[in-house]
């Protein structure tokens, strides 16, 4: 089983996790293609030489000059109205420069992350693994997605579920990356129970799971909005398909995370973004991984950004999340060549 990283932007601290990593995947008898030229690598160990760990012999690609115009449009038609054209194209190699927001990385990453795909796609890997984008340098690049959640679901044209987590905790974002203003809008009866059953149908899904609220008290009756009850028309519906009572809710969101209610429920739904992923990283920050749900090929990425502050300064980022991405991504393509 073999699997490509998405380097990300090298500006930041994804080569180095890269590297800091190497040992301890190769103990773990993981196989990788890293989606990164072989002169940036050697950039990059420069920048790390007096870091606390030897040169390693990764598996690069010769990226930047790579065509992937024509094969890349054989997959996906109407790519050529995404407006990614330019990134699938030989692009120039990018100089690093730590802690930088650059157009030309940023347009290396959505390429390393592009080409991925397409050997996802075409059988050639098991797994896509993605480091960290800086938002800002695509937008600079002409990439016109917020990040990979957002592009996958453009390429392939459906709803691409954002899950994060690790063993401990599991959190399936209702609403991702949208702004907060945007969510009550979202919360539809129908719509709500059709992800719901979505997630129960997934590998990640518990016999239980907690899904949040909307609004503090969970709406205390109707009497601080009225979402919550919508929410809770989507649950009784969901489990009425399920013949199970499979979700629970909606509840209280600032209690919904507390240790009683943790030894209960290791799986939960939020409503949106921050809702999730705040008691989420504060609790599992360095463990955690997204996955994305829905998708035709495996896609786990570390659940971190880009750290501009703390690049090629010999800080030692924490590895957990990438290991964690690896294993999660091969549990997940095991159970998929089990179901084929």
């Amino acid at each position: 089983m073999r699997f490509y990283v998405s380097i990300g932007d090298v500006n930041g601290i994804s080569v180095e996790i890269v590297l800091r990593s190497f040992a301890r995947l190769r103990e773990l008898g993981m196989d990788a293609i890293y989606g990164i030229d072989s002169a940036l690598l050697d950039s990059a160990h420069a920048l790390l030489a007096d870091c606390d760990f030897a040169r390693v012999p990764l598996q690069p690609c010769a990226l930047a000059l790579l065509d992937l115009r024509e094969d890349f449009v054989r997959i996906f038609p109407h790519a050529a109205s995404l407006g990614i054209e330019h990134a699938l194209a030989p692009i120039a190699q990018p100089t690093i420069r730590a802690g930088e927001v650059s157009a030309d990385c940023g347009l290396y990453a959505c390429k390393s992350f592009l080409y991925g795909i397409m050997l996802a796609m075409r059988g050639e890997v098991s797994a896509l693994l993605t480091l960290p984008v800086h938002k800002r340098a695509w937008s600079e690049a002409g990439i016109a997605f917020a990040g990979h959640t957002e592009l996958l679901r453009a390429l392939f044209g459906i709803e691409v579920m954002m899950v994060l987590g690790c063993e401990a905790m599991m959190v399936a974002l209702y609403t991702d990356h949208i702004p907060l203003h945007a969510v009550s809008a979202r919360i539809a009866a129908d719509h709500l129970c059709d992800f719901l059953l979505c997630f129960a149908q997934s590998p990640l899904a518990a016999c239980e799971i907690a899904v949040l609220g909307l609004n503090p008290h969970a709406g205390d009756g109707g009497c601080i909005g009225s979402e919550d009850s919508i929410i809770a028309t989507a649950i009784m519906r969901a489990n009425s398909t399920l013949a199970r009572e499979v979700f629970v809710g909606p509840l209280v969101p600032d209690v919904a995370f507390a240790p009683k209610m943790r030894a209960r429920f290791q799986t939960f739904v939020a409503m949106y973004h921050d809702q999730g992923l705040i008691p989420l990283k504060a609790l599992h920050f360095e463990q955690s991984v997204q996955i994305s749900l829905g998708l035709p090929i495996v896609r786990v990425s570390v659940d971190h950004g880009t750290a501009f502050d703390i690049a090629y300064k010999n800080q030692n980022p924490s590895i957990s999340s990438f290991i964690n991405a690896f294993l999660v991504a091969q549990k997940l393509a095991k159970r998929r060549i089990c179901d084929e």
